[in-house]
């Protein structure tokens, strides 16, 4: 081995510290929920019950009885693949192996300290944790085992396989070491399942998940780990188990809205799991999962899954858009457009053939009409009949419509290829052009309406038009994002815009920009979906979505 490469080794060994924003965050302001369903590891201590999955590590709280929120990335995990957890009980730290390398965890001061290798060797393939009785963890890599000494807090340069032997039947593994063995009983489950141990659980459509690993608490509670359907929570007491799902069906979150007591997320196609050679202790997640949708409901805290195999009606799960209209939640998809009945319980999926195009963009609700944006131009579906039609106006026919806004007058206000738009309720269409420039003469990519002023983003400039005064306004797009935004949300306060490069802020005061990135707390820095929740906005990226406590008054430098 060469000096410099053993150097190399030696640095990376040193403990790195992990804080979001160099501090500028506290604990919470960054909140993020990604792809939990495929749990590898499950470990606990006496108020916790951890489970490492391929988007993060969830929590949860035996003396609340309730899940907390997760801890991903956005808290100073190293990496969200995450393969073992495992709780270290002289300081209660909870240790996790992933793609990056070794996180640690102090649950105490909610710090953490990354590890990058450890005992000569790189620690971005553990597979399993060993926990000894004298305080000592071991990382088992396909290239040895690195060992850690807890009481000193350094790594030994000791073999392994010398310390396993000083403490035969003394270790406790976790992650693909730990020997699976089922010594509980067969559980009662929910009427849609199958609970068939040692080895699956069984759906509705007789579809298997395998159980990657059991657990049992101090409360009485059998923890099971399924590849992809989440986590079983099984009483010892009343011999029921229940699926426990949290966070979203898949990972790439395309479209959020709500609707007051639910928040919605449409997902698409994982572009992140494509192609990739990640491999996870477990295997390796499932090429069906294509899409779907989540709703989160914020009084109960609770997760709800809808994927378009399980759910009648729901026969596309590709969400591009979605508009909630009373008690109707309408989905757009690559493949037509989706209602949902949330009295009934009802899905219906619209027949495609009478759209411009089947891939839809955006909605815009009125009164009578839903207004539909698709690549080719835009339709309506009655929203009493629910009669589709192509909206026939020459200007617009077979363009690709980015945005629709409807404002408080009731015009429809339309961003397309060619610029925007608008359409009177009596009928009547013109074309907006900017006095001043030309910067709405090409594609247009957002326009929302707020009171009596109109805003337009294209790829470098915002824009806000002022229907009182007939003024005009624009600002430029920082270049860090220039040429690359997605979507733009008008709230009092700030225009938000998501782009490849992450979210920005534009204060509507003070006329300044703020960008937020990884570096701050998002999971992804191609935003893609935004959604403004009071003191709280949620971004969708396609790892997930991240909540940001941005309207946080005790923070210097907002």
């Amino acid at each position: 081995m060469s000096t410099r490469l053993v150097l190399w080794i030696l640095i990376l060994a040193l403990p790195v510290p992990t804080a979001r924003g160099a501090s500028r965050y506290r604990p919470g302001d960054w909140v993020s929920f990604s792809l939990f369903r495929y749990v590898n590891s499950i470990t606990t201590d006496h108020r916790h019950v951890y489970f490492a999955t391929t988007g993060g590590i969830t929590r949860y709280s035996l003396f609340e009885d309730a899940w907390e929120t997760p801890l991903t990335t956005s808290d100073g995990l190293v990496d969200n693949r995450v393969n073992v957890v495992a709780m270290e009980p002289t300081f209660n730290d909870l240790w996790c192996a992933t793609s990056g390398g070794v996180s640690r965890y102090n649950p105490a001061t909610q710090s953490w300290t990354t590890y990058r290798s450890g005992s000569g060797l790189f620690l971005d393939g553990v597979h399993s944790i060993g926990v000894t009785s004298d305080a000592r963890l071991l990382f088992e890599t396909a290239a040895g085992t690195a060992v850690f000494d807890v009481h000193r807090q350094f790594w030994l340069t000791e073999q392994a396989d010398v310390i396993s032997a000083n403490n035969p039947g003394r270790t406790r593994w976790y992650g693909a070491r730990r020997q699976l063995s089922y010594q509980y009983p067969i559980f009662i489950t929910e009427f849609d399942y199958l609970f068939d141990p040692p080895s699956h659980i069984q759906d509705r459509e007789f579809r298997s998940y395998r159980l990657t690993d059991f657990l049992e608490d101090t409360f009485s509670n059998v923890w099971i780990g399924t590849w992809g359907l989440n986590v079983g929570k099984a009483s010892l007491r009343t011999l029921k188990m229940e699926i426990e799902p949290i966070g979203l069906v898949t990972r790439n979150a395309t479209a959020i809205s709500s609707d007051g007591d639910n928040i919605w997320f449409g997902g698409g196609i994982d572009t992140q799991s494509l192609g990739r050679a990640t491999q996870y202790i477990r295997g390796i997640e499932r090429v069906q999962d294509r899409g779907g949708i989540s709703r989160y409901h914020r009084k109960s805290d609770t997760w709800t899954h809808f994927q378009p195999y399980d759910t009648r009606g729901f026969t596309n799960g590709s969400i591009t858009a979605i508009e909630i209209d009373s008690a109707t939640v309408w989905f757009g998809t690559d493949e037509g457009v989706v209602r949902y009945d949330q009295k009934r319980n009802d899905w219906t999926t619209l027949p495609i053939s009478g759209f411009t195009s089947t891939r839809i963009t955006d909605f815009a609700i009125g009164d009578t009409l839903l207004w539909v944006g698709t690549e080719s131009g835009v339709n309506t579906v009655n929203l009493r009949t629910r009669a589709i039609a192509p909206f026939l106006q020459p200007v617009l026919r077979d363009r690709r419509i980015y945005d629709m806004s409807i404002d408080e007058f009731g015009d429809l206000w339309i961003a397309t290829d060619n610029g925007v738009y608008r359409h009177r309720p009596g009928g009547t269409w013109k074309k907006i052009e900017d006095p001043e420039s030309s910067n709405l003469n090409r594609s247009v990519f957002a326009v929302n309406t707020d009171g009596n002023t109109i805003w337009f983003g294209n790829d470098s400039t915002i824009l806000c038009f002022d229907r009182t005064t007939g003024g005009w306004k624009e600002w430029l797009i920082p270049l860090a994002a220039a040429g690359t935004p997605y979507r733009m949300v008008v709230s009092n306060r700030a225009i938000w815009l998501g782009t490849r490069y992450g979210a920005m802020e534009f204060d509507r005061m003070k006329e300044s920009w703020q960008i937020y990135t990884t570096r701050d707390g998002l999971l992804n820095d191609t935003v893609q979906a935004i959604l403004p929740d009071g003191d709280h906005i949620w971004f969708g990226t396609p790892e997930g979505v991240s909540r940001f406590y941005w309207n946080d008054p005790t923070r210097l430098n907002k």
